[in-house]
């Protein structure tokens, strides 16, 4: 599961290094949330820095938004399940920066 969090927070790489750590730290932490709840797992504390970290150390690696569908796609699908159940959306930040960029 970490790896999904990983590959998406490669994908946030530039916002990160931009200076907006508190948001993709806010991100982290909403997926991270969503996938324990998911998967019934913990995570260790302090993952924020540590994929902020990561994302750093990975700065040359190319990522797009045509990689949607292994990058976000699955939580993208948490929300489209909570949804269809009359659930709240487990990964609103999220969901609302894909709508920004009109992925969804």
């Amino acid at each position: 599961m970490l790896k999904y969090i990983c590959v998406c927070i490669v994908a946030l790489k530039l916002i990160t290094e931009l200076g907006f750590c508190f948001q993709v730290s806010s991100l982290i932490a909403e997926l991270a949330s969503a996938a324990a709840a998911e998967k019934g797992i913990t995570f260790e504390e302090a993952m924020e820095e540590r994929l902020c970290a990561y994302s750093r150390a990975v700065a040359h690696f190319p990522t797009a938004v045509k990689e949607f569908k292994w990058r976000n796609g699955w939580f993208y699908s948490l929300t489209e399940k909570a949804i269809a159940e009359g659930k709240p959306d487990p990964c609103p930040l999220h969901t609302a920066w894909l709508k920004e960029l009109k992925i969804v």
